[in-house]
């Protein structure tokens, strides 16, 4: 039996990671899977790093403010989307080697939580499973289009120049170059297609492996129930249309499409004024800008059961982010049995399929995801259908025994490709 140990900052019981999830799957399929965290929740295979090496909140202890420092020092840079320098981190490699892994599956390496240079010491073969485009750049975790990453970052335009027009991406950049050169032993895991060509044409993993292996989920949480009983909890009308938009920060974090979303409930508003939609937010509270349509705010959510319920009670889940790699709100919209709208970007529409189990509209066009949600609308025996379809692909596609098997697959060839050397 293989010992694998997955690096995460943060462990929480119910949570709602792809790390986590990734980790349980595992257990069940019989390997030694656990995961060493800095903070969480008390559970059996999951082990905290010392406290002598980690604070109780990193994002407020020296590790996070050392490691942002250079990023502050931009001031002209764009606050609304997120960047981690990943110049600083806790020390964490000796605690690792420590309990002899077989494997380290790496999840995240950013934000003063982990040192890249000191996770190269780490003397087990290491797996790196890439959640966003952060790996491949110089700091940005959403690169918008900009494919300076390919070659080296410079003169960033998210973030724009330091102190004594000092070029910080550039700097940032290099030096990610150097950590990555230090691992002897390194194979990249992404959940998408579209990540994976990336990390393939970026020159900071030249010459090493890639494979694409997507997420998954508690498919006996995130399943298709009664729409009423789940309306009757969260108190939704049971007699309206409900569409279900949810984010971390759902109304601040620029690239997840809030705004493009409020304009394509706008023309839908304009183009049938008594169109009976009610919409559901979660990752907000209620905000100051007015929708054209009664709206349900339900805050942060960090429980699955509770999660599970707002999408059992949508007729439609809405993601209109500018750039997503397998977004964990369409997992659990298409295990839900809800179809999904999205816009063609990223790793969506390797999830979502065009008019099969949702709809898929033109990057940034607010008439087109109008378009898509008013098709999908059109009828309860066209929601039901693309709702059968959304959990029957799931299940084929992403279910936890197909990917924690791919996961158990890949590790032991790279064992075996260890003792052959």
């Amino acid at each position: 039996m293989i010992r694998v140990a997955h690096i995460a900052p943060v462990f929480t019981t119910g949570g709602t990671s792809a790390a986590s999830r990734i980790m349980k799957a595992q257990e069940s399929t019989g390997i030694a899977a656990y995961m060493m965290v800095h903070e969480g929740d008390s559970r059996e295979n999951v082990r905290f790093f010392k406290k002598s090496n980690r604070s109780s909140n990193p994002k407020n202890k020296w590790p996070a403010r050392l490691d942002s420092i250079p990023i502050r020092a931009c001031s002209k840079r764009k606050r609304d989307l997120p960047w981690s320098a990943g110049l600083v981190g806790c020390r964490v490699a000796k605690q690792i080697n420590a309990q002899t892994p077989d494997i380290v599956n790496l999840h995240w390496a950013t934000s003063g939580w982990f040192s890249l240079r000191d996770l190269s010491r780490i003397k087990s073969p290491i797996v790196f499973t890439c959640h966003d485009v952060w790996p491949v750049t110089a700091g940005c975790h959403c690169n918008l289009g900009c494919d300076k990453w390919k070659q080296q970052c410079d003169r960033c335009p998210q973030l724009g120049d330091g102190l004594l027009g000092l070029d910080v991406a550039h700097f940032l950049w290099e030096k990610k170059r150097e950590n990555y050169l230090r691992f002897r032993d390194l194979v990249l895991v992404t959940p998408s297609r579209w990540l994976a060509q990336m990390v393939r044409e970026s020159e900071l993993f030249s010459g090493r492996r890639v494979e694409v292996i997507p997420n998954c989920l508690d498919m006996d949480i995130f399943k298709p129930g009664s729409k009423s009983e789940s309306r009757e909890k969260l108190n939704l009308p049971k007699e309206r249309k409900v569409i279900l938009f949810g984010a971390v920060n759902a109304m601040h974090t620029s690239y997840k499409g809030f705004q493009l979303l409020k304009e394509t409930l706008e023309k839908l508003k304009a183009r049938s004024p008594m169109t009976d939609y009610h919409l559901a937010i979660f990752g907000a509270s209620e905000i100051e800008t007015k929708l054209p349509f009664p709206t349900s705010f339900f805050g942060n959510i960090t429980e699955e059961n509770k999660i599970a319920e707002l999408y059992r009670s949508a007729d439609l889940f809405v993601t209109p982010s500018r750039q997503d790699n397998f977004p964990n709100t369409v997992l659990e919209a298409l295990f839900s049995g809800v179809p999904t709208v999205a816009f063609e970007v990223g790793g969506i529409p390797e999830m979502v399929k065009h008019k099969e189990n949702g709809y898929i509209a033109k990057a940034f066009d607010p008439s087109d995801f109008a378009d898509g949600i008013e098709w999908c609308m059109e009828s309860e025996e066209r929601l039901r259908s693309l709702g059968e379809k959304a959990r029957e692909y799931a299940e084929k596609s992403f279910s936890p025994k197909i990917i924690s098997k791919r996961y158990i697959d890949l590790y032991y060839e790279i064992l075996s490709s260890e003792i052959k050397k």
